[in-house]
């Protein structure tokens, strides 16, 4: 396993982009900061935007665009979001750039997490 660059400078200390990651819709819920999924975003070199908020929060796409997100990432699970998902959150100016992905890159750990980051170093470079 080769780290990323984006995980080198994520254990450096410098973050670089601000991201949050939905995972529900009705309501809108995010990720929070410390679990699984902040700990991933940091190794990818990205500060979540909702770190500051535990576990996995309701927010409304106000709330969202007031981050001034540089990514929104859109995982298939819990819920699965969807081209035409991305495409409006995208239009509704929450972040310039909200791609789906696979869940699992973000969520599973253990065995999968070795491959989560390279999928989502190149997702995200």
């Amino acid at each position: 396993f080769q780290i990323s660059t984006a995980a080198r400078r994520a254990s450096a200390g410098a973050l670089r982009g601000r991201a949050a990651v939905l995972i529900w819709k009705n309501p809108w819920m995010a990720v929070g900061g410390g679990n699984h999924i902040d700990g991933m975003l940091r190794e990818l070199g990205l500060a979540n935007a909702l770190a500051d908020r535990p576990g996995y929060p309701v927010v409304t796409l106000d709330e969202l665009r007031s981050l001034d997100l540089e990514l929104l990432l859109l995982p298939d699970e819990p819920w699965r979001f969807t081209a035409k998902d991305a495409a409006e959150l995208v239009a509704g100016g929450v972040a310039p750039v909200a791609p789906c992905l696979d869940g699992k890159d973000l969520s599973w750990y253990g065995a999968w997490t070795a491959g989560g980051l390279r999928r989502l170093a190149g997702l995200v470079a």
